[in-house]
């Protein structure tokens, strides 16, 4: 809060109970540095924890027929494209793989860690742009910013078919990374502008299918090329996979454009919400009643974001598991170097996007059913690491081996959880949670870059041993910072219980004179 300004609260003399009357926002409740640290050390239960969860399969008991109604809209506008376009955006992103394994090597003559630096190249300009581009939609529309990136995304993946070197297409990937970036962070922050927290993480796990079900078509699709395409109207059978890619990429974008609601708080003339459900929209994403969350976009998103526990807790958890997934992109390049044809390195990977999209899905309706994340979380991580003790082992059955390599598609899973806790943890400052979301591929490419070009060089192929032990030992690591989490989760749970009943009459305070205090 500004120096220069003061909330005001009222106070009953005869129960010394606080009385905010008025709405206020989170920017003018502040809590001193005793007071964290005694809800921080407090072992009293947040109210979250101690409220029963019935069993719902999609929306929660006790909605009302219009709430209920009004959240279809939601998934058929919001929950459609966020999952078109972030389809769209994987199999972009997923396409050098398979071009890779379909003829592109031999043709631009790569070797040794040029593979690598490619991935790396299109990563970095991803990395940084995603979260200067999610901070972006909290200021400007959603609905004009996203499409616009899409269709120049789509542009450059067209153009990967005029390349003829390796710099050209390195150049490329580049450019295209930047553009894409922002679909992944911006598309969960608009989820978690929309649903409540007994929504979202089922939301989030489709979100996350829709992107692995792009890696898994993308095969298929490289696949049929090579079958039917390859070589027609003079284009090899591994650039036909581009053109492919972009002619499904634009009319998503136009779907953005057109149909995509703005924001809850911002919103958009639409034929399909009226401005009554806006206002309805708004109100039932309070994290407390009467207290609007910040969104202030100025130089203070810096320190807001470098201040918070949830920037460091949650950055920490999805990097290292973005490290411990590195070692799902090599299974087509394993295929290769065991004698594999070329439809086999194409179709058998796409076991793991099949595993990641049934494992987002069952992740996000087990928390929304249950409310606890950490459950979730220890399953996923006790299946990966069986699978990467297998792939460390290497010298097993074949069908161990297959069981190994698939069962590393459970890392979808872990990315549900990990994003749609921490737009729950941020939900009090927009752009704090734009930041988070944003700044988690930053900080990853930044460890990821000398960890996949050293520890994953496709040289030491087919065993990877280095990479899967680092991987093994990463995934433990895991296990033990969940601890972390759940202190502060429940820290940021009695900070709301602590403001709901301040908001509400429910907190004693310190009478400065016989009417009134003042908290700042």
């Amino acid at each position: 809060m500004s120096e220069d300004k003061k909330l005001t609260v009222l106070v009953n003399t005869e129960t010394g109970l606080a009385l905010i009357e008025e709405p206020t926002n989170f920017n003018d409740l502040k809590l001193t540095l005793q007071e964290k640290r005694s809800l921080f050390f407090s072992r009293n239960n947040p109210t979250s924890t101690n409220r029963k969860k019935p069993f719902f399969f999609w929306n929660p008991p006790g909605r009302s027929s219009y709430e209920k109604k009004l959240v279809r809209k939601i998934d058929c506008l919001v929950l459609t494209y966020v999952c078109l376009s972030f389809f769209a955006k994987y199999l972009d992103q997923s396409n050098i793989s398979n071009a890779y394994v379909s003829g592109m090597r031999e043709a631009l003559h790569m070797e040794g860690n040029m593979y690598n630096w490619l991935g790396q190249a299109f990563f970095i300009s991803y990395a940084i742009c995603g979260l200067f581009g999610t901070l972006l939609i909290t200021r400007f529309p959603a609905y004009i910013i996203l499409p616009l990136f899409e269709i120049i995304w789509a542009i450059m993946c067209l153009l990967n078919i005029t390349c003829d070197t390796y710099t050209k297409i390195l150049m490329l990937r580049v450019i295209q990374g930047g553009f894409s970036g922002l679909a992944y962070p911006a598309a969960n922050y608009i989820l978690g502008s929309w649903y409540t927290e007994e929504e979202l993480n089922v939301r989030t796990g489709i979100f996350v299918a829709a992107g692995s079900a792009g890696g898994m078509f993308g095969g298929y699709i490289q696949s049929g090329i090579q079958a039917h395409m390859d070589g027609k109207s003079g284009l090899p059978g591994w650039k036909w996979i581009f053109v492919i890619d972009f002619l499904i990429t634009l009319p998503i974008a136009a779907f953005g454009y057109f149909l995509l609601p703005g924001d809850p708080n911002k919103p958009r003339k639409s034929l399909f919400l009226t401005d009554e459900d806006f206002e309805y929209c708004r109100k039932r994403m309070q994290v407390v009643e009467n207290v609007d969350k910040v969104n202030k976009f100025d130089i203070t998103i810096i320190k807001r974001l470098f201040t918070s526990w949830q920037f460091y807790t949650f950055t920490t958890g999805y990097v290292v598991s973005q490290l411990v997934e590195e070692g799902t992109n090599y299974w087509g390049i394993v295929l290769e170097l065991q004698g594999y044809n070329v439809y086999d390195r194409n179709n058998i990977p796409t076991i793991q996007p099949a595993v990641k999209i049934v494992s987002s899905i069952i992740a996000g309706l087990y928390m929304d059913v249950r409310g606890k994340k950490w459950e979730m979380y220890l399953i996923i991580c006790a299946f990966w690491i069986s699978g990467l003790s297998i792939s460390l082992k290497y010298d097993v059955a074949k069908s161990a081996q297959f069981y190994g390599y698939s069962i590393l598609g459970v890392c979808a899973a872990f990315s549900v959880i990990i994003v749609s806790w921490a737009n729950d943890m941020c939900r009090e400052d927009d752009q704090l949670r734009a930041g988070v979301l944003g700044s988690f591929n930053m900080v990853f490419m930044a460890v990821d870059i000398p960890y996949a070009t050293t520890v994953w060089n496709t040289e030491k192929g087919p065993r990877f041993h280095e990479g899967y032990s680092f991987s093994l030992g990463l995934c433990s690591f895991l296990v033990i910072f969940l601890g972390l989490i759940l202190l502060f989760d429940r820290y940021q749970n009695r900070v709301r219980d602590y403001y709901d009943d301040l908001v509400h009459s429910r907190v004693p305070v310190t009478l400065t004179n016989d009417k009134e205090s003042t908290f700042t």
